[in-house]
């Protein structure tokens, strides 16, 4: 049997080896599972968040203050670490082994790109001096060390490691894939489906697959799709420029947010962006480009059966205004509202800035049956399908070539040369889907969500589910 890895994500294995420590640190088997309690701070003995638990806190011990200050500057200060401030929590041998300058950098595009972040494992074994733990982030989960000088306390040594080691952890049958997955959040979903003869979605293996969840930034597939069409219909090109706008900006992931007003970006970049990286900034430039009345005309075409759900097509800097910067008042008044109120609530938005401080509340599932994008899996099996068929037409290969520059798992490339994938994620929201070619061009589509309106979904957990689905579908 074909064996699958966990996460390869390049970007985060290069910016992270910029803070690791010289040699690696020693590993340690992470500790057992137990419950934690709200707000109580993880002992030496090792401790996990369970599903469904709040965030631990690090233990009461010099390494478990380190470990408490770099988990401030990464969700509350977005690792805004001055040089002062980086020379009074590490030791001078370890700020001496690379500029100071790039650590600096790799803890902003750390806490920038994929946070914030919740202490969710700490390993057995945790000392005064060394703990081993694991992070998870909205966009990755990693391990971390720290050791600190037993005299000081100041760190001697710092890594941060790629997605752990799931090991005999993962699901071995379709039955341990549903429980684990019902383990996970309030509403689970996932669907292994085959394409058939026609062209239509075969499910094969799933759970609540045409239950509609909440679906983050899945929705770009969406926007994808409206795209192609009015590239097919000559009214866009793959490189017509766009001029960026402030206006248009939107708060992380991505990295178009940071240049300068006036810049001019192809489509196809735009496009790459929005797919690859999540970008919210290149999702909103394509929306005001295309228009949103028009995404939302397109929604039924590409296999969303009801589109009243995703009407506003909310742009993603007015997701996050109505998430974390609008008063419960102003978002209760656009709830509310008719489809009419809720456009002119939108459209009175406009050019408003919004943020996203990593502070605990934004930690916390906020209103995700109400403000989000939403599709079943079996929709979004259709919606892959109806990309997939776009790229096979004159002039719309690219939408393939967008799909797959990144498929966040590492796939067996021999046994499915060609994968599509994108997902989504906030705190209570996770989503990933894949629509994966076979050598002899048979497809198979696997699906994977997760929502919970209480409480934060482990990453590192959740992507057990769909290793483990990878491996059971693996010849």
């Amino acid at each position: 049997m074909t064996t699958w890895s966990t996460v390869s994500i390049a970007r985060l294995a290069h910016a992270l080896s910029f803070i690791c420590c010289a040699g690696a640190c020693d590993e340690a088997p992470l500790g057992d599972r137990e419950s934690a309690l709200h707000g109580s701070p993880a002992t030496a003995d090792g401790g996990t968040q369970e599903a469904g638990a709040p965030m631990l806190r690090p233990p009461d011990t010099s390494v478990g203050r380190q470990l408490a200050w770099l988990l401030e500057a990464i969700n509350v200060r977005k690792g805004a670490i001055d040089e002062a401030e980086l020379r009074e929590h590490f030791e001078p041998a370890f700020l001496e082994a690379g500029p100071v300058a790039v650590r600096q950098a790799t803890l902003q595009f750390f806490a920038m790109d994929m946070g914030p972040f919740t202490l969710l494992e700490i390993a057995a074994g945790a000392s005064e001096t060394q703990l081993r733990a694991v992070l998870d982030g909205l966009y990755a989960s990693v391990q971390v060390s720290i050791d600190v000088d037993a005299v000081t306390g100041s760190i001697s040594a710092l890594q941060l490691a790629e997605q752990p080691d799931f090991g005999a952890g993962l699901p071995t049958s379709w039955g341990a894939v549903e429980s684990t997955l019902v383990g996970l959040g309030a509403r689970p979903s996932y669907l292994l489906a085959r394409v058939d003869g026609i062209g239509s979605c075969e499910p094969l293996q799933g759970l609540h697959f045409e239950e509609r969840l909440a679906i983050g930034t899945t929705s770009n597939l969406y926007v994808l799709a409206a795209l192609a069409r009015s590239i097919e219909a000559g009214l866009v090109a793959w490189d017509e420029p766009v001029v960026l706008r402030d206006a248009l900006k939107s708060p992380p992931p991505g990295q178009l947010r940071n240049l300068p007003e006036g810049t001019q970006v192809p489509v196809l970049e735009l496009a790459t962006q929005m797919i690859s990286r999540a970008d919210g900034t290149a999702t909103d430039h394509l929306i005001d480009l295309l228009g949103r009345e028009s995404i939302e005309a397109s929604l039924g075409a590409a296999g969303h059966g009801a589109p009243e759900l995703n009407t506003p097509f909310l742009s993603t800097r007015e997701f996050n205004l109505l998430k974390l910067n609008l008063a419960d008042a102003e978002v209760d008044a656009y709830l509310a509202s008719d489809l009419p109120g809720k456009r002119a609530i939108l459209d009175g938005l406009a050019g408003r800035m919004a943020t996203r401080d990593f502070v605990p509340a934004t930690l916390i599932p906020r209103r995700i049956d109400q403000i989000e994008w939403f599709a079943s899996a079996l929709e979004l099996c259709e919606l892959m399908l109806h990309l997939d068929a776009l790229a096979e037409r004159p002039g719309l290969s690219e939408v393939r070539d967008v799909l797959s520059i990144t498929s966040y798992l590492d796939i067996d490339r021999e046994a499915f040369p060609v994968v599509a994938y994108q997902g989504g994620a906030e705190p209570g929201v996770r989503h990933m889907s894949w629509l994966l070619r076979d050598p002899r061009g048979e497809r198979h589509f696997v699906s994977v969500g997760v929502n919970d309106p209480e409480v934060w979904v482990p990453m590192y957990l959740y992507l057990t589910v769909p290793l483990g689905i990878f491996q059971l579908l693996a010849p």
